[in-house]
């Protein structure tokens, strides 16, 4: 493909927003208007353009994740996912050729490719456009103008190949060096051990809500609906679309909980000095992405129960209900931590929201061999963020691992911890230790546990 000039108006816009400019556009024209699947699909290719997993996608994942297909589905036997693509990519290519005409962005399907691509629109000098008979006194360009232009192209490549190896090598000679001890670890880097020495890419995932959009304009979140096929059934979401006179609706991912973004905060300015790592939404999680990858998830049950349910581990502390149930009570202890909140109320600076919830990390072996997965799981958002804040500031984290540490000194590699985290006002301002289970990647029920 040939690459472009990008105006100066175009480069004060991000990528993300082109692409999200673009995507909104091209759903709500007359060419997609009525077509709910193309609508899905090409927002889901979106997603995952924005996300740096385009390449990735297989026509499995694509089946499975954006088209409904079951676990069976086998893609040498159905071509689904190929018509659909073809037919997106005409959708497409009929939408640009009326509507999108004069449109700064393209979005398009490459022949024999999945990935979606942006790109700027394609422009057409004014000098050709004005006197097609002046373009016969144009002399053609001279193959030693072509020659200096393919020799300065080579140069640029080759300049930006250099840097990005420049780059790499000193960011590898900085990990290298916290690796061989050039910097004590610190309190928190002793928990993060495992992360930090793995080759595996790290990827922090984030739970993202499913959000319903009305008319591209009024978005409704209803709680439990957390899946486009329970939206599409939900008598709630049906009864907003018909005081609003829509029936079309489509799903939005575009959101965060401010907590989530706070942990994700948090975790990148510890780990990203020494690791490179990668942000990627609930909403684009899938078991083919998690191969030969390390994870960190934070968010509730609904977000990652597929994940929790895949672990090959027993959980000893599982968020369910209205707080924490500890499986295998020791004499003693609980059988279940209570999340207590209080009534929400409003004020002139707000709403308020007080109260204590209680948070579990788990650590465990993740599905390829060698790999490890972090959740940071509870039923709110600020008991996450105060858990993350536990494995980050190098105070809590002493607490964590002198807790977690053997008579020998070791730390375990798979374990639990379950936190308690009052709140004010949303934001979490006193927390503590209260149990931790040692647990052993093995289909066994009997754990070694510790307090």
């Amino acid at each position: 493909m040939t690459p472009l000039d990008i105006t100066p108006e175009m480069a004060k816009i991000s990528t993300e927003e082109m692409v999200r400019l673009q995507l909104e556009r091209i759903l709500q024209s007359e060419s997609f208007r009525g077509s709910e699947s193309m609508r899905h699909l090409l927002t889901f290719l979106a997603d995952k353009f924005l996300s740096g997993d385009a390449d990735q996608l297989k026509e499995y994942s694509i089946g499975i994740d954006a088209l409904g297909k079951p676990s069976s589905y086998d893609p040498r036997s159905d071509s689904t996912v190929r018509v659909q693509i073809g037919r997106l990519r005409h959708k497409l290519a009929e939408y640009y050729s009326v509507e999108g005409s004069a449109d700064t962005f393209l979005l398009e399907i490459p022949k024999g490719q999945l990935r979606l691509m942006c790109r700027p629109m394609p422009s057409v000098p004014a000098s050709e456009t004005a006197d097609f008979s002046a373009i016969k006194s144009v002399s053609e360009p001279t193959p030693d103008w072509r020659r200096r232009t393919a020799v300065l192209a080579v140069v640029a490549s080759a300049a930006l190949i250099l840097a990005t190896v420049c780059g790499f090598l000193l960011w590898r000679d900085a990990r290298d060096k916290v690796r061989l001890g050039a910097k004590p670890p610190s309190e928190a880097d002793k928990l993060w051990a495992s992360f930090l020495a793995s080759d595996r890419p790290l990827k922090i995932s984030f739970e993202s809500p499913m959000f319903i959009s009305f008319d591209s304009r009024r978005l409704f979140r209803d709680m439990d609906v957390n899946q486009w096929n329970d939206a599409l059934k939900s008598p709630e979401i049906a009864a907003v679309g018909k005081a609003l006179k829509t029936s079309q609706i489509q799903q939005r991912y575009h959101y965060a909980p401010f907590q989530e973004v706070n942990s994700a905060f948090l975790l990148g300015k510890l780990l990203s000095p020494r690791k490179q790592a990668y942000l990627v939404r609930s909403s684009q999680l899938s078991w083919e992405q998690m191969a030969d990858t390390n994870w960190v998830f934070i968010g509730s049950p609904p977000f990652f129960g597929e994940v929790l349910a895949g672990i090959p581990v027993e959980r000893q502390f599982v968020v369910e209900g209205k707080g924490v149930r500890n499986v295998h009570p020791k004499a003693g202890e609980p059988g279940y931590f209570l999340d207590i909140h209080t009534q929400g109320t409003y004020s002139p600076l707000g709403f308020s929201e007080d109260g204590e919830v209680y948070a579990v990390v788990t650590n465990a072996p993740g599905p390829a061999p060698n790999s490890d997965i972090r959740i940071f799981e509870s039923n709110i958002t600020t008991g996450r963020l105060g858990a993350v804040q536990w494995f980050t500031d190098d105070a809590l984290a002493a607490v964590i691992t002198r807790k977690l540490a053997s008579a020998a000194g070791t730390l375990p590699h798979y374990y639990q911890v379950l936190l308690r985290v009052k709140y004010k006002d949303s934001v979490p301002v006193e927390s503590g230790y209260v149990l931790h289970r040692e647990l052993l990647a093995a289909t066994t029920t009997s754990q070694k546990s510790g307090r």
